[in-house]
């Protein structure tokens, strides 16, 4: 049997924020703007760049370092360009819809550019190398709300700001992350040295992943003006929301869209077969057949026992 229902605060952002979608007026006095774009998504982004720039405040940050010469080539990595009127409008316009870059705010790129250099990649706490780019929104948001202030510091070194646009899929939300000038950035020396995440690191990242995971399944399941027009419904569905995806968890469902089908399955369904349908709870319990297969045939019986239900007939 469910728990009674108490509150919950749901899964809130504590350190990336909502923003505007950025324009020259909003930008003012956000510090000097820089464009990181990534050129394996567009085979002429640099023509395109210096079509709405005059001058060469561009660069391929991979140029004549040891990946430029490594398949495919610098110029399928980050282009890093001051960015001007006309360039925001192209970003804002096309290149951030198609999560092709992200706008970052530092005081000049001496510093910033070798630390751009570095962030292609990290390493996990057993010394693994993890692929990472700032186009990965939705691990950038994860870090970004998983590490420890301190150690967000480091990551970002000398950038004071980055703004970016969420996926289509995932909303198509503009946010934004602000740091503090700290000293806790590297010296351009150490920036060769791949960021290393601690044990902890991984442990909150893995938290945020699943808070993550969680704002996207209220935003597909609640309508957004809930909260506003019914805050007790809206309360209910958030703890509800948490249990189902604890259940999902106890039944062997690991991967997110056979969480997220079960959660769906919850919202839709009766309480009662879910305790009492000997049926069902053996379908759910077997863990040795695959997550999706058992939310099939999970469904096929919870139909079946709506339309018996439904006929007036017991079952």
């Amino acid at each position: 049997m469910m728990p009674p229902m108490t509150s919950h605060p749901g899964w809130p952002r504590r350190i990336v924020q909502p923003a505007q979608a950025p324009s020259v007026e909003t930008l003012a006095g956000s510090g000097q703007g820089w464009l990181w774009l990534d050129g394996a998504q567009d085979a002429d982004l640099e023509e395109k760049v210096v079509a709405l720039t005059p001058g060469f405040d561009h660069h391929w940050l991979w140029r004549d370092t040891a990946w430029a010469y490594s398949s495919p080539g610098y110029r399928h990595g980050p282009l890093l360009t001051w960015v001007n009127a006309d360039l925001l409008q192209r970003f804002v316009e096309d290149w951030a819809p198609r999560q092709m870059g992200v706008l970052i705010f530092a005081s000049d790129d001496a510093h910033a550019s070798p630390h751009l250099q570095a962030l292609h990649q990290m390493l996990a706490p057993d010394g693994l190398p993890l692929r990472f780019n700032l186009t990965a929104t939705r691990q950038l948001e994860e870090l970004c709300e998983g590490l420890a202030p301190h150690r967000l510091s480091e990551w970002f070194g000398p950038i004071r700001g980055v703004i970016w646009r969420t996926a289509d899929a995932d909303g198509a939300q503009w946010l934004r992350i602000d740091l503090p000038d700290s000293d806790a950035a590297a010296p351009v020396s150490a920036y060769d040295d791949p960021y290393t995440l601690h044990d902890a690191d991984e442990d909150a990242i893995n938290q945020a992943s699943f808070e993550w995971f969680m704002r996207e399944t209220v935003r597909r399941f609640l309508s957004p003006d809930l909260a506003a027009t019914d805050p007790a419904a809206h309360a209910k569905l958030l703890r509800q929301l948490s249990i189902f995806a604890t259940e999902a968890g106890e039944i062997g469902l690991v991967i997110e869209r056979d969480v997220r089908h079960y959660i769906g399955l919850r919202l839709r369904f009766p309480q009662q077969p879910f305790e009492k349908d000997t049926e069902l709870r053996t379908i759910l319990a077997q863990q040795t057949v695959p997550g999706l297969q058992r939310l099939h045939h999970a469904e096929q019986r919870l139909n079946q026992i709506h339309a018996v239900s439904a006929s007036g007939l017991a079952t």
